[in-house]
């Protein structure tokens, strides 16, 4: 009965790190009068390749874009 807690528990914690959440990336830069901020409802790696393209095409102008979590 134990193991099977142990498990179950276990297996819910590692669901948690799997869903989708909400993240946003805001990019910024010399070229750009106001933030920009892109909001996806991704999981983690998703959102976190979706910013780093983005921060490519900034980085082209100088500018930079960071994710967060909301």
């Amino acid at each position: 009965m134990k193991k099977l807690f142990v498990l179950t528990a276990v297996a819910g914690i590692l669901s948690l790190g799997s869903c989708k959440k909400n993240y946003s990336c805001t990019c910024d830069g010399p070229g750009i009068k106001d933030p920009e901020v892109s909001t996806w409802k991704l999981k983690e790696e998703d959102a976190k390749a979706n910013c780093a393209t983005l921060d490519a095409v900034h980085q082209e102008d100088g500018g930079w874009c960071a994710l967060s979590q909301q």
